[in-house]
């Protein structure tokens, strides 16, 4: 998290300071997500840190451009997946969260992760990517 920094996953803008403009971005999600999914998704995560007392340390605050920083540095950052199959594979392996309050379904998040492979990865992986054609076809 950072308080300056518009990079960070959750920034609190440092010129907020009354309380009509304090507020927490979270910015992560984008224009591709499904808003309904990701929105109750966020708060359940966020309760389920505040039940397990999850700490924000080694999280931030990060001030820094940290596309300045040494290889080493930024390898000992935490991140969020890079890619819609790395997102949904941490999905596989940590959703018990979501089945708070009966939102979602185990049936339902399965279900949910086999539409995103099927239906959004599969269909790419065998394709060749542009950049790959401007590698081999301008040689």
């Amino acid at each position: 998290f950072s308080v300056g920094n518009r990079t960070a996953a959750v920034r609190i803008p440092q010129y907020a300071t009354s309380e009509e403009t304090k507020r927490i971005e979270f910015r992560p999600p984008d224009a591709t997500s499904n808003i309904y999914f990701c929105l109750v998704a966020q708060l359940l995560a966020g309760l389920d840190g505040i039940e397990r007392g999850m700490e924000s340390g080694g999280y931030g605050p990060i001030d820094e451009d940290v596309h300045k920083w040494p290889e080493e540095k930024i390898k000992k950052l935490k991140a969020l997946p890079a890619s819609l199959d790395g997102a949904l594979e941490g999905l596989k392996h940590d959703y018990e969260f979501l089945l708070r309050g009966e939102i979602f379904s185990q049936e339902l998040i399965e279900s949910w992760i086999e539409y995103k492979i099927k239906r959004e990865l599969d269909p790419i992986r065998g394709m060749p990517h542009p950049y790959e054609f401007a590698l081999c076809y301008d040689a």
